[in-house]
């Protein structure tokens, strides 16, 4: 274990993440045998937050939707969101993972780590990054998102707008706009002075073209009491509204990651609404709801046969 922490630490290293090692996890035995068992568990410090990190004991891995289960266990009984550690892995596992919102870091190959750490390396963001980006970062997927439910007829969406609308700087915006043409999906125009991003107006073959981009918009699911009002219906309760789902019990906001204070929350395990933490702003149309599309990246792995069939008419609706 050992070892591969300090792997670990020096891979980070090179990201200009640093690593402090806090100690060993003592809430480790309360987690169920089939979760403990798999992994070391540290607490790490990364950017002035801590972090359980769960390090795989050897090269046998359960499977994507086994450690999404043992990440919501681990979460719940530690209090701190979890960040996996493997030796290797494929590409498939990382694109399973990373749409399933599980941070993960394979030492020396791939890291994905959601919320803050991927705040920091948007920070970061340079041209020259985009051959080792697989997926959308959170604010380039919030923009296309946006614009294929915008119907803008002539395909143009100005950088101003988008400046307007998001209160984005025009560094952020021309950084998105690059990520987006790299990737095939826009191209860059100008009108005078007047910039714009130039999309295919057929938006259903654009987002058929990007599903190995786009990622689960949800960061960390927490339930409690006191949660800010006016926040959009998310999960469930949104797509009770757009479709004939009966309502959970308890509601699902969505949030912002960084539009909110957890600690005005009183956050408890087995009662309250339930508060979405996203990885970029929610778009909220007149409904009061989150969009379509970001809810269905949200709910797509959702294993009920009932989620499954009304995402897929709601889908249909919007083409």
């Amino acid at each position: 274990m050992e070892q591969i922490l300090k792997d670990l630490q020096q891979y980070l290293n090179t990201l200009n993440i640093v690593v402090k090692n806090i100690g060993k996890a003592n809430w480790a035995e309360q987690l169920p045998l089939f979760v403990r068992a798999p992994y070391f568990f540290n607490i790490v410090s990364i950017l002035e937050q801590q972090y359980a990190l769960c390090i795989a004991k050897n090269n046998e891995r359960p499977t994507p939707d086994q450690i999404s289960i043992q990440k919501n266990m681990i979460e719940s009984v530690s209090k701190l969101p979890a960040i996996f550690v493997f030796r290797d892995g494929s590409k498939e596992l990382c694109r399973n993972l990373s749409g399933k919102g599980v941070g993960f870091v394979i030492p020396g190959k791939q890291c994905f780590l959601p919320g803050t750490i991927v705040a920091f390396r948007e920070d970061k963001f340079e041209a020259t990054d985009l051959r080792k980006r697989e997926f959308f970062s959170p604010m380039t997927q919030m923009i296309f998102l946006y614009y294929l439910q915008e119907h803008i007829a002539d395909g143009k969406l100005y950088f101003q707008d988008i400046i307007s609308k998001f209160n984005l700087n025009k560094v952020y915006v021309s950084r998105i706009a690059k990520e987006l043409q790299y990737f095939g999906l826009s191209e860059i125009g100008a009108c005078k002075r007047n910039k714009y991003l130039l999309f295919d107006t057929n938006c259903k073959a654009l987002w058929q073209k990007a599903q190995n981009r786009l990622i689960n918009p949800v960061w960390k699911k927490i339930r409690g009491k006191n949660l800010p009002e006016g926040l959009p219906l998310a999960g469930i309760a949104a797509l009770a509204g757009y479709s004939n789902l009966n309502d959970d019990l308890f509601s699902t906001h969505a949030v912002y990651y960084k539009d909110i204070d957890i600690k005005s929350i009183e956050v408890l395990e087995f009662e309250g609404e339930f508060l979405e933490l996203w990885k970029y702003r929610p778009l909220i149309g007149n409904t009061g709801m989150v969009d379509k599309l970001s809810l269905y990246l949200a709910l797509k792995d959702d294993p009920d046969p009932r989620v499954k069939s009304e995402l897929s008419n709601m889908m249909e609706d919007i083409w």
